[in-house]
């Protein structure tokens, strides 16, 4: 965020310029986001942002989670609605040759309905995210928004 944006945001320009204290300055940011794995508080895994910055990373953020949520949801409600029209069909078809084709598309869509989340004990893998593996990804990778003024990064 340069500093021409921020006169527009004068309730926070009026706070960093008369209450300078810790938390109205500078805010504390994981590179990796806490919703993509990101939440152990390693200093691999911290920057420095200033209040305005740090705003506009977590809106960009809030956007992207938003979007994502959208096509989750259109594409569990295609899935949903498969799922009853093969329900349907299994009911009104009764050969042999019909069920095991549908025993087996039922396979699929409930592969595709569960997701491995690292760490968690629901997708059966106890995998997590290593500070190494933090330093492996590039930054890139980790967030697509810019920051223009990042002050630091490691510790606050």
């Amino acid at each position: 965020m340069d500093v021409n944006n921020y006169k527009h945001e004068k309730r926070r320009l009026d706070k960093l310029v008369n209450d300078p204290t810790e938390g109205n300055a500078w805010h504390a940011d994981h590179i990796v986001p806490v919703y993509q794995g990101g939440g152990e508080c390693r200093l691999e895994n911290m920057r420095t942002l200033c209040v305005g910055c740090h705003s506009d990373v977590t809106a960009a953020q809030c956007a992207e989670r938003r979007s994502v949520r959208i096509k989750a949801k259109k594409q569990l409600k295609v899935i949903m609605n498969s799922l009853k029209d093969d329900a349907k069909m299994k009911h009104t078809c009764g050969n042999s040759k019909n069920q095991g084709h549908l025993e087996i598309h039922e396979d699929i869509l409930e592969d595709e309905l569960l997701i491995k989340v690292p760490g968690s004990a629901y997708s059966g893998q106890k995998s997590t995210t290593t500070g190494g593996e933090l330093e492996e990804l590039s930054p890139s990778k980790l967030n697509n928004s810019e920051t223009h003024c990042e002050a630091s990064t490691g510790s606050i």
